[in-house]
């Protein structure tokens, strides 16, 4: 027997990639934004105060914009922001996009790996809530070692 279940929400955040190296470790996050959040980013190209209250640096590879996945450009670049592992990210097999949700098979979440980004981009997309505007940047936090300490 099938049952189906929206999408768990949560927040308005989320975490889409983390590559942690020796001296640097790089995040990818995706934030939903409110029309004045879009319009304040727009205004101020160079940075942006999120509401963590942590200065995201506006670069090249950072998108702000409608979330669009018909448009093949915009996919494209979903695919271009990083590479998934060998061991790929989680996709329930009744993946429903449209009505944001997923199901299960006689009380059996099934699902399949994915490495394909956009994928599970749209995935992460129905995590928070599909707000009209997103913005997605990476952050990279930088590890330096003293004395064998972290500093």
């Amino acid at each position: 027997m099938e049952k189906i279940y929206q999408i768990p929400i949560v927040g308005n955040k989320i975490l889409l990639y983390r590559f942690k190296g020796e001296r640097t470790h790089i995040s990818v996050y995706m934030e939903g934004l409110t029309q004045d959040e879009y319009d304040t980013i727009k205004n101020r190209p160079k940075s942006w105060l999120n509401r963590d209250n942590r200065k995201i640096d506006i670069t090249d590879n950072t998108y702000i914009g409608k979330f669009n996945i018909n448009d093949e450009n915009f996919v494209k670049y979903l695919d271009s922001l990083f590479e998934i592992d060998e061991r790929g990210k989680f996709i329930n097999s009744k993946f429903d996009f449209e009505a944001s949700t997923i199901s299960t098979t006689e009380g059996i979440m099934k699902g399949y790996p994915t490495w394909i980004p956009s994928k599970y981009i749209k995935y992460c997309y129905c995590q928070i809530e599909k707000p009209k505007y997103v913005i997605i940047y990476s952050y990279t936090c930088y590890n330096y070692k003293k004395n064998g300490t972290n500093t």
